[in-house]
């Protein structure tokens, strides 16, 4: 089976984020192919669509293939990724790079609603310049009107890989598995027909690198479509896009870490009975200056269970940690959204946050259009 290679150096821009200029950068360049259809039981195959990086302005860069524009309902969808790199040129404040997949849902690109799973690496800090989050996370996030959540996976290393998949579980939910294993459910909504999968960066600094294997959707009746590169069939179709021009090879892959620091997590805090809440406080000033708010005007916290946090923040979960639960009001623009090139940047009134409450790590998190009701959960503290 042949995979679609994904590998882009990005140049020019200043490195700004806005929701005006994601649109504006990130239109497609060129389409190879349209999609397939599926036309008997088992395996089928569908050429593949790309978009990418206009040349020589990217400061906001997406790279994806796609199953195309021509819907194509399905039931579930998947693809085992192998991101080669992900670094930065330098180091660099409240930037990311990741490499993903994506499922579209009540009919298509235009939807404003999805679901992701991927890879990342990028950092968040706190006022004194130290690292909040940091390091390379598998990652999931879904987006519905009511606002943008994502979720921690895992510490993840460059090289490995790892399958992603999302299968249809009725009733406007997608169950999301990792490496064979369910992690959560999100109630993104029915009628998926766009998949696609590729990398994104919030910079020109940004190096990626990678691979989509065996990428496909089924349609839940044993029919299962893999989506193939045009072009070279055996080494598969790279797509660089974002200076103009094709070079076949990586190159370097700087300020990215290595698989033994990447492992474990860097960033935990001080979480015992007289630091807890300044650590609570350090987290959250640091997130919502992230945002675009560094004056949040209420900030309350309630200790709970992560799948208790999660079904208040509207969404399922698997791992059931003991978290503390953070909901902060203000303007908040979520500028570490890993998000569509067609789509704004996300906004909202409110930040919610978990936090573990053992190593301090930041679990889940989400700006949303108004703030969840947390009152099932017991009382909540200011902070």
């Amino acid at each position: 089976m042949s995979a679609i290679r994904s590998n882009v150096e990005l140049s020019g821009g200043t490195g700004a984020r806005s929701a005006s200029r994601r649109i504006a950068i990130a239109a497609a360049v060129v389409a190879l192919g349209t999609a397939g259809s599926m036309v008997a039981a088992g395996r089928a195959e569908a050429e593949l669509n790309t978009s990418g990086c206009p040349p020589l302005t990217a400061s906001y860069c997406h790279s994806y293939g796609s199953s195309g524009t021509t819907p194509i309902y399905f039931s579930s969808a998947g693809a085992d990724l192998t991101a080669y790199c992900l670094g930065f040129s330098e180091g660099l404040k409240d930037d990311f790079v990741n490499y993903q997949t994506r499922v579209y849902t009540n009919g298509g690109i235009a939807s404003g609603t999805w679901v992701e799973e991927g890879i990342r690496n990028g950092s968040v800090y706190d006022i004194n310049d130290n690292p909040i989050t940091t390091g390379i996370q598998w990652f999931w996030a879904e987006a519905m009107p009511s606002g943008y959540l994502e979720h921690f996976i895992t510490y993840g290393t460059i090289g490995s890989t790892r399958n992603v998949a999302f299968y249809y579980a009725g009733s406007g939910d997608w169950d999301i598995y990792h490496a064979g294993v369910y992690i959560g459910t999100s109630a993104v909504g029915a009628y998926a027909n766009v998949v696609e999968t590729g990398m994104e960066s919030t910079t020109y600094m940004g190096r990626v690198a990678g691979i989509s294997r065996n990428f496909n959707y089924g349609d839940g009746l044993g029919h299962t479509t893999y989506i193939t590169p045009v072009g070279d069939q055996d080494s598969g179709t790279w797509l660089y896009l974002a200076k103009g021009y094709v070079n076949a090879g990586m190159g370097s892959c700087p300020n990215t870490p290595a698989a033994s620091a990447a492992a474990a997590p860097t960033t935990a805090r001080p979480m015992t009975a007289t630091t807890y809440r300044q650590t609570l406080s350090d987290i959250t000033r640091a997130w919502a200056s992230a945002s675009g708010e560094p004056k949040p005007s209420r900030t309350s916290f309630i200790k709970t269970t992560r799948q208790q946090a999660n079904r208040a923040m509207g969404s399922k979960i698997a791992d059931d940690a003991d978290v503390y639960l953070i909901q902060v009001s203000g303007k908040f623009v979520a500028h570490q959204a890993k998000v569509p090139s067609r789509d704004a940047l996300p906004t909202g009134s409110s930040m919610i946050l978990t936090v573990d409450a053992s190593t301090g790590q930041v679990l889940d998190w989400g700006v949303t259009t108004s703030p969840r009701d947390i009152s099932s959960l017991g009382s909540a503290s200011s902070l």
